[in-house]
């Protein structure tokens, strides 16, 4: 169910760190904005803790001077270079390939990728106790801290050496089985991926520790970036059933013109490759504003998270979160299916009960309890589709609450 490239940072991941405390990119459209010095941000959702990335670095929320020990300015510049962690080899899954790497005897493939190991000197992250804030800081900073995420520093990569294309041989593809249900529809399965040199495959993060007016790092133990958080400490005790239940709750008070505009919102940013974060980020930013943006491509989907007065729709806003969550669990493969199941709506309820059987025989422990199911990524992506077809399914519902 993993894609290629996904596959491949598991694998570097799990063969060069010990301690599970390095986090392997998920998708190769993110693979260049996890780098040393950016900064990352922590959400919590169904599935458990999801990193995103914020397209901010040190240097935009930190000032270059600081104060001395006699009052005096002295300067300090935010130095953005890393030190190397060695270069490695990593044998690659034997249905994985590099195009144009030749056999070696006997028809058999040993093949490897090279591996950049960089970090963050010490003494550099030692320097960054109690440095002090810009004064007009980047809205999207602003933003975080009113949501009161975590926000956390990259500190150590692995990253390509090379630029390298690899290539999947043909096995059972676990989306395949979905075409049954389209026929005549030619599914686009990602065979190969091409992944540039210096591009992130893993990632190691600190915690940022934020007070009014300054920024620390915490080496020790994990704390929140925002004291008085609240949004990561809430755990969702709610199980699959549950979950699914409460999603369709909250769209089913939805209009006609509401679901319709919710669907076509979804088709327009699936449709383009990595622009599903900034629907999710636009959802976030109106609940903390609670302020109706119609602007953009996100402009319909953002209306029906506010009632006919205005005012914040909690309920639907919360199962529109979810699906939302759920999307950003699937692969590349898995979203492209997604607008497929959007257009041919009346398969939609078949494939809810096909998904639902199939998950309650093989994953029935996570069907009961997601709290442990972070580690499961084949788990994760069966249970977000199962999630996903639901919320699809009852959007297409015939409404009740009027047109």
């Amino acid at each position: 169910m993993s894609s290629i490239f996904e596959k491949v940072t598991r694998t570097v991941v799990h063969e060069l760190v010990s301690g599970g405390d390095m986090i392997a990119v998920r998708s190769v459209i993110d693979a260049d904005r996890f780098k040393c010095h950016y900064l990352v941000r922590e959400k919590k959702t169904i599935f458990g803790t999801q990193h995103c990335m914020t397209g901010l670095t040190l240097e935009d929320i930190l000032e270059e001077y600081d104060s001395g020990s006699e009052g005096q300015k002295s300067e300090f510049r935010i130095l953005n270079n890393v030190a190397s962690n060695g270069k490695f080899t990593v044998k690659l899954p034997k249905e994985i390939k590099i195009e144009g790497q030749s056999e070696v005897s006997q028809g058999t493939k040993e093949q490897e990728i090279k591996i950049l190991g960089e970090r963050i000197p010490q003494q550099d992250l030692e320097s960054l106790v109690d440095r002090k804030l810009k004064r007009n800081l980047p809205p999207s900073f602003e933003s975080i801290r009113k949501k009161r995420d975590n926000l956390n520093l990259v500190t150590e990569t692995l990253m390509t050496a090379n630029e390298e294309t690899l290539r999947r041989e043909k096995q059972f593809d676990f989306w395949i089985w979905l075409t049954w249900f389209f026929p005549g529809y030619k599914y686009k399965s990602q065979k190969s991926v091409t992944i540039p040199p210096k591009w992130v495959l893993g990632y190691r993060i600190k915690p940022l520790v934020f007070s009014k007016d300054e920024m620390n790092i915490s080496f020790l133990d994990k704390r929140h970036s925002f004291p008085q958080g609240k949004s990561l400490e809430n755990e969702d005790t709610r199980n699959m059933k549950e979950i699914v239940e409460d999603m369709k709750s909250g769209l089913r008070n939805l209009t006609e013109k509401e679901k319709k505009d919710v669907l076509s919102c979804l088709t327009h940013f699936l449709s383009n490759d990595g622009h599903l974060q900034e629907l999710q980020d636009r959802v976030s930013d109106a609940q903390i504003s609670g302020e109706l943006q119609m602007d953009g491509p996100a402009g319909p989907l953002i209306r029906c998270l506010f009632n006919d007065a205005g005012v914040w729709n909690q309920g639907c806003a919360e199962a529109i979160q979810d699906l939302l969550d759920a999307l950003m669990e699937l692969p590349e493969e898995g979203q492209q299916f997604v607008v497929k199941f959007i257009e041919e709506k009346e398969t939609l309820p078949l494939l809810v009960e096909k998904v639902e059987s199939t998950l309650k025989e093989n994953h029935s422990e996570y069907f009961d309890n997601l709290q442990n199911i972070d580690g499961d990524t084949e788990a994760r992506v069966f249970c977000a589709l199962y999630v996903v077809l639901s919320g699809l399914s009852q959007l297409n519902e015939k409404s009740t609450n009027g047109s």
